[in-house]
């Protein structure tokens, strides 16, 4: 899966980060949140940048994630403005320094890459357990009730859907996927699902 991500063209690229950011843009889910998470991506990684600027412009506060240095495999997330410094982590992932760091719980919406999704909402992602370690707490919502914060948004190409993907106990389901296609929701009793 990641060297189909790896492989799409560079043009494909950009009009699929243009495509999904208007599609995000009709959601009432991303309208009513203020507080958003978002990532920098990195080569492979479907681009952010696009929905990033969308925040800034529609005057809401973005956050992107850093790795906690009071939890293992944990993330927070710090505010992030237009000219705030950027500095790699261990994994060469960039993250804000010294911007105000929030609770995960405390985002409205959080936009997650991955390496995959499926239908039901399961999220394969890099294999290090950050975010599923980070938004544990959403699975004690078993109903997937629309009111559960944050709304966890997976963000990817369309080809990066799979037919079934293998779920463990651990693992956060995604309430939503968007792409290049358009915006998937996964909560109960919704049947707006990747064909």
């Amino acid at each position: 899966m990641r060297s189909l991500r790896k492989a799409i063209p560079h043009q494909k690229r950009i009009l699929a980060a243009e495509e999904a950011v208007k599609h995000l843009l009709r959601e009432p889910l991303f309208e009513q949140s203020e507080r958003i998470g978002c990532y920098v991506a990195s080569p492979e990684e479907f681009d952010c940048s696009l929905i990033i600027e969308a925040i800034r412009q529609l005057k809401k506060k973005c956050y992107l994630p850093i790795i906690s240095k009071s939890q293992e495999k944990f993330l927070e997330f710090a505010e992030y403005n237009k000219h705030d410094e950027l500095k790699p982590n261990q994994f060469q992932i960039l993250e804000p320094i010294n911007t105000p760091v929030i609770s995960p719980a405390a985002l409205d919406l959080v936009i997650a890459p991955l390496v995959g999704f499926d239908s039901q909402g399961n999220r394969l992602g890099m294999g290090a357990g950050f975010y599923d370690r980070t938004f544990s707490f959403l699975n004690i919502n078993i109903n997937k009730k629309k009111e559960t914060k944050p709304i966890l948004i997976g963000l990817g190409y369309q080809s990066q859907q799979i037919a079934e993907l293998p779920r463990e106990p651990w693992d956060v389901r995604l309430q939503a996927v968007l792409t290049e296609k358009g915006f998937y929701s996964f909560f109960e009793g919704d049947h707006t699902h990747p064909v």
